[in-house]
């Protein structure tokens, strides 16, 4: 499975910008984690018979190379990278509810129903559950882990001067 990653991110170094390498390579092993959650559990557990996983661990830190950052900050980098995408990637790429499988309810009513348990809470205890409920009900997964990988590479872009 992560020789499919390797394919599809084998010109991403090409790219002018590091940053927007790490994010392409970042995007195509979120979305094999996610087709597949169990991937992630394996991703760098045995480097010597997983060598995708060291080859993408690999590229990631070339790209870091190309940024003035230390060697700690570089496998700081890597490791954060690869730990969000994957994290975020498994968590999504779950086996939806029994309900929700089965039709008897669509995704919308499944996240109505914590919506509902949210806006019942009192709001002065849980006011930042309160301010994102909207949002949490018309989510969409891949849009959020986009936008958590741009806060990390936001933040690895100032680290490294280029912010």
């Amino acid at each position: 499975m992560l020789a499919d990653v390797l394919v599809t991110t084998s010109s991403a170094g090409d790219l002018p910008d590091p940053i927007e390498s790490v994010r392409a390579i970042a995007v195509a092993l979120f979305e094999a984690v996610a087709d597949r959650p169990w991937l992630g559990a394996y991703f760098m557990r045995d480097t010597g018979v997983q060598q995708n996983g060291l080859a993408l661990f690999e590229r990631l830190g070339q790209q870091m190379l190309r940024l003035d950052l230390t060697p700690r900050q570089r496998f700081h980098a890597v490791s954060t990278v690869i730990g969000f995408v994957v994290g975020v990637a498994a968590d999504m790429g779950q086996q939806p509810p029994r309900e929700v499988l089965a039709g008897e309810v669509t995704r919308e009513e499944h996240l109505a129903r914590f919506v509902a348990e949210w806006r019942a809470l009192d709001a002065e205890a849980f006011p930042f559950i309160h301010h994102v409920a909207d949002e949490f009900e018309d989510h969409d997964d891949a849009e959020q882990f986009r936008a958590g990988l741009d806060l990390i590479l936001t933040g690895l872009r100032d680290q490294a001067g280029q912010g």
